[in-house]
């Protein structure tokens, strides 16, 4: 059987109350207790039993045999504490096996949040002479238990466990018991020191202080990263946004490509129009000439015959000149009108 698997562990827990809700003790919020009252340590021991299921007793002195017993705490300098606060009480148990330790444990903790709120959760120079003290009962008869053996922790509300210890007996026999204690206490968070460092065990007050910087160290750390977070997002953002605006500007650069394609082609389409059209006038200017050539010299023989003589036949030659000069020039219609204001002028 391992040494671990028959330990035993009892509590020794200082904290600093209120008035438990209790309006006896209304009037100790602002003058506490020097010494907590047996009527104090009652009221304490009641409120425990209704929470924890255990059966508590007050004692004003400390007993032989074992239980669950509340004590006034005589180490305690009531003369600055805070506002509300009332007195000092101890809470002893007696030794349990680890796994109803630590569930007692957790509900003692529940309790204090409960009835206190937290001025015993975290270490102050109101708490500094409280916390928990644990003793590990090796559960032998060749080990008798002895106080001073081994003692664990304090301020433990938030569980924060550190091993402290006394010599136990024989070369050798103190490691072997801490590697057993530290392999039970692992799921609690326990912190096993270098094995023959030669060091010294560091001080309780000095281990939570280590924590606490690391706390803060880890704390710098985590806005360090999210300070990093933050820029990588901004940049990832103005990438992003300069992804876009380069993509609108192809898309914008292909569109006035395209417009301007087209426009070209519809000025093309202009330019050959008009270069057709110039060529078509060109050809009605040719035709024109040609046909006002051909008038001239009709009208010349016209006008060599006397008006007596024009007749059909001469309108057949009209004709005849006039499909000879082309369709743009209306030879007959001329001619026609010339004779209707010759024979007027005749009348």
């Amino acid at each position: 059987m391992a040494f671990a698997e028959s330990w035993r562990v009892g509590f020794e827990l200082e904290l600093i109350l209120g008035d438990l809700n209790d309006p006896r003790f209304e009037y100790f919020n602002s003058d506490p207790m020097d010494v907590a009252s047996h009527e104090y340590c009652r009221a304490v021991a009641a409120d425990l039993t209704r929470f924890t299921g255990k059966r508590w007793l007050a004692a004003q002195k400390k007993q032989r045999r074992t239980g669950y017993f509340v004590y006034p705490e005589y180490d305690l300098d009531p003369l600055d504490w805070p506002e509300g606060t009332v007195a000092g009480v101890e809470l002893v148990t007696p030794p349990l096996s680890i796994a109803e330790a630590d569930d007692l444990r957790r509900m003692i903790a529940e309790w204090v949040y409960e009835v206190d709120g937290d001025i015993n959760s975290y270490p102050n120079r109101f708490s500094l002479g409280s916390g928990w003290h644990i003793n590990i009962d090796p559960g032998e008869d060749s080990r008798r238990f002895d106080e001073p053996k081994i003692l664990l922790g304090a301020d433990e509300l938030p569980p924060c466990w550190a091993l402290v210890g006394r010599i136990i007996s024989g070369p050798g026999q103190f490691d072997r018991l801490q590697d057993e204690y530290a392999r039970a206490m692992e799921p609690l968070g326990l912190c096993r020191g270098e094995v023959k460092s030669g060091r010294k065990h560091k001080p309780v007050r000095g281990y939570l202080a280590e924590l606490r910087a690391q706390e803060v160290a880890n704390a710098k750390q985590a806005a360090d990263l999210q300070a990093e977070l933050a820029r990588l997002r901004d940049r990832a953002l103005r990438t992003e946004v300069d992804r876009r605006v380069a993509h609108k500007d192809r898309q914008a650069a292909a569109s006035a490509k395209a417009a301007w394609e087209q426009a070209r082609a519809k000025v093309e389409a202009e330019r050959l129009a008009v270069e057709e059209d110039r060529r078509l006038i060109g050809r009605l200017f040719d035709a024109l000439g040609h046909t006002n050539r051909v008038a001239t010299k009709f009208m010349q023989m016209v006008k060599r015959f006397p008006e007596s003589r024009w007749s059909e036949e001469t309108l057949m030659m009209a004709e005849a000149a006039s499909a000879a000069a082309g369709p743009s020039l209306d030879a007959v219609g001329r001619l026609r009108d010339y004779m209707a204001l010759t024979q007027g002028r005749g009348r």
